[in-house]
């Protein structure tokens, strides 16, 4: 089951990254603009999780501070999927979300 819910947690990565980049892009106006800004947007979350979620990461957070941070994130995602009305992606998206956080919480596995 940890391979599972590891797979989903990369899984819901990937989509926070480009329902992101996706409303940026629509953000972003102009055809070159909205390139600009999707590249930007999937840039700030990729080193924003980089930096403090990682597995890796030189600072990562721990704990509460975790599951908040993550949370945030797939709640970001979330909301940018509802400001480009994909309302069910954003429910599957929260979903999974919380589905993911509450198993890692769970077993310990954040």
């Amino acid at each position: 089951m940890d391979t599972l819910n590891k797979a989903v947690a990369f899984g819901l990565e990937i989509a926070v990254v480009a329902a992101v980049a996706y409303w940026a892009y629509g953000a972003g106006g102009s055809p070159v603009w909205g390139i600009a800004s999707a590249v930007v947007g999937a840039m700030l979350v990729i080193l924003l999780w980089g930096a403090f979620a990682a597995p890796r990461a030189e600072r990562r957070l721990s704990g509460v501070a975790l599951l908040v941070f993550k949370a945030v994130i797939f709640g970001a995602g979330a909301l940018a999927l509802i400001a480009v009305s994909q309302w069910i992606l954003a429910i599957i998206l929260a979903g999974l979300a919380a589905g993911h956080l509450w198993y890692s919480a769970a077993n310990d596995t954040l």
